[in-house]
């Protein structure tokens, strides 16, 4: 959004059967995921980005995988026109689905601990202490990205 400074929400979506290709393995495609909207990231930050953790979920009929990792985003230069004065840790959450041939990933990313930056606001409460857990309650618009994603009819 663009009144939420640090906040990306990127999907990406390929029908794999339109082409007649097998669907690849959930860690394949956050894999290749890391590296198409990785690159950006990597070619604007000088810190690398750190895997956190990962778990398989599913949901009814519906499979996919998520992965957390974190990155500390130096604020020279990328942001050192905005005058904000100090470091802050990015968290990216990958969001990975498939059905019917067609595979998704959302990206959410926001800023943690960047006092400049619009406040993320939080998501439903967790008791749980898996790190995939409270990022997702970190951030209700991460989960509310999540919620809204919604494969059309074939």
């Amino acid at each position: 959004p663009t009144t939420a400074l640090g906040e990306y929400y990127r999907v990406y979506v390929e029908d794999f059967w339109a082409g007649n290709h097998p669907v690849p393995a959930f860690d394949q495609v956050a894999d290749s995921a890391m590296a198409f909207f990785g690159k950006e990231i990597a070619a604007n930050r000088s810190e690398p980005i750190q895997f956190q953790t990962e778990r398989a979920w599913h949901a009814g009929t519906t499979q996919g995988l998520l992965r957390l990792y974190t990155e500390r985003t130096p604020m020279e230069p990328l942001l050192s026109n905005l005058a904000m004065g100090e470091d802050y840790t990015a968290y990216i959450l990958e969001y990975v689905t498939a059905d019917h041939g067609k595979v998704a990933v959302l990206w959410m990313e926001w800023p943690v601990g960047c006092k400049y930056c619009t406040p993320v606001q939080p998501g439903p409460a967790t008791n749980s202490e898996d790190p995939l857990d409270k990022a997702v309650a970190a951030n209700g618009r991460a989960s509310a990205f999540i919620d809204s994603f919604r494969y059309g009819k074939d």
